[in-house]
């Protein structure tokens, strides 16, 4: 790890490295969906309102196998800038990380293997509560 720039706290940042350096590590990749992101202009999440509700699950799927198989492209923003699960896949495979997917409410599942919960989607925000009372407590 010796590419790695240490700054303020010389003594606590090699020790962290020194701690973590053996370690094993395990990405969780949590996906979800909430109606609020449906109000206009407020994500970019998708290249239109129709594809928002796919973006978890085929970040989830490109994560996974390296396609998406919920939709026939990895999800795009309006002005095509590609998923940040590009960025993210890249470096779990440079770290040789492992990943786990669990689903906290997506409109749509993922064509793959998943942890599920019991998790519905949230709701707008601007009209109700996002959550029912027992999905938060």
């Amino acid at each position: 790890m010796s590419d790695i720039k240490i700054h303020c706290n010389e003594e606590k940042g090699q020790k962290f490295i020194k701690d973590i350096e053996q370690k094993q590590f395990l990405f969780s990749f949590v996906i979800s969906y909430t109606e609020t992101c449906e109000i206009p202009g407020i994500t970019v999440a998708g290249a239109d309102a129709d594809f928002i509700k796919f973006t978890p699950a085929a970040d989830a799927e490109f994560l996974h196998y390296g396609s998406c198989k919920s939709i026939d492209m990895i999800p795009m923003t309006p002005d095509g800038k590609p998923t940040p699960a590009l960025l993210t896949k890249a470096a779990l495979e440079s770290a040789s990380i492992p990943q786990v997917i669990i689903n906290a409410g997506s409109k749509i599942s993922p064509k793959l293997p998943y942890f599920q919960t019991d998790i519905t989607p949230g709701k707008n925000i601007a009209i109700e509560p996002g959550l029912e009372q027992s999905n938060v407590m």
